[in-house]
């Protein structure tokens, strides 16, 4: 019990926090796995970063943080049309209004999946003509609203235009308390392809970091 707290003391030092962040780590140690992932997420106004956290087991056989993915969102600028009667404006107002997140889980009510399939058959409407710009709006809307994995064409160009992604590897990685995260302020300032600053060189005032992560590279 205690280990778990001081686990997630450390993950609070980095900068993760949260009561789904806390129940999803306790979820995962209970199972008692080798290793395991939670997803995470930080906002910061029209842009955010998605985490991915992977944890292991230390010498000992206590969890620990030994590395993360990365991935920043810049601003989605949508180019608003209207194409085959579809005012994608209207559209996306309506989009606005869904719970995707509870949709994609399952959670929705039934009486509440009416104005969701209506929404579903929009946008494939949209879509449907190959047109480019109806096409790009439509894509544009999915990766706005819907939850991150949540897309199915992973990799196409609307996402690369706005999500750049960077590895971060290290088994000492959480040995340095107070550490910052990269802002998002940083990398939205670097063109696509360039890493962000290393986590471990950016320390509390008077800290020294003992370590530093291994940069995998960026990925598109």
């Amino acid at each position: 019990m205690a280990e778990i707290r001081q686990l997630l003391d450390q993950l609070a030092a980095l900068g993760f926090e949260g009561t789904q962040l806390e129940q999803d780590v306790w979820k995962n140690i209970q199972m008692n796995l080798p290793g395991f992932s939670v997803s995470h997420q930080i906002p910061y106004g029209a842009e955010i970063m998605f985490y991915e956290l992977l944890f292991g087991k230390d010498d000992k056989g206590s969890y620990e943080l030994q590395g993360l993915n990365a991935t920043h969102r810049g601003e989605i600028t949508i180019r608003h049309i209207t194409h085959n009667g579809i005012d994608t404006a209207s559209l996306e107002e309506r989009m606005a209004t869904i719970n995707w997140k509870a949709f994609f889980e399952g959670q929705l009510l039934t009486e509440e999946l009416a104005p969701v399939h209506e929404l579903l058959n929009t946008l494939s409407q949209l879509g449907a003509g190959r047109d480019p710009d109806a096409l790009g709006v439509q894509r544009e809307l999915m990766l706005q609203y819907w939850p991150k994995g949540s897309v199915p064409w992973q990799g196409e160009k609307v996402q690369s235009i706005y999500e750049h992604k960077h590895e971060y590897r290290h088994p000492a990685m959480v040995s340095a308390p107070g550490m910052s995260l990269p802002m998002v302020s940083e990398l939205s300032l670097k063109p696509p392809g360039e890493p962000p600053p290393d986590i471990a060189e950016q320390t509390a005032p008077g800290q020294k970091a003992k370590k530093k992560f291994r940069k995998k590279g960026p990925r598109h």
